[in-house]
């Protein structure tokens, strides 16, 4: 199974169910799934200025050892 880690266009999404989870008193994140969480932690902004946020490097980086660990659970 191959997974899917490129979609940024997600972020506004997930921000809106996080933001109504807060209305609703909710806990942050608690009807994210496992690749809804693997996106938000690659793509969410973290600084107003990003020449503190991760690079595209890291991302791409951290896109590939996600999707080998997650590939490799799911194999065995």
């Amino acid at each position: 199974m191959r997974i899917n880690l490129k979609e940024t266009e997600i972020l506004s999404t997930l921000q809106n169910r996080l933001d109504n989870a807060e209305k609703q008193g909710a806990i942050a994140f608690h009807d994210f799934t496992d690749l809804d969480m693997m996106k938000w932690f690659l793509y969410e902004r973290r600084h107003l200025n990003q020449d503190n946020d991760r690079t595209e490097g890291t991302i791409t980086e951290y896109k590939r050892e996600l999707t080998i660990f997650v590939e490799l659970l799911l194999g065995h």
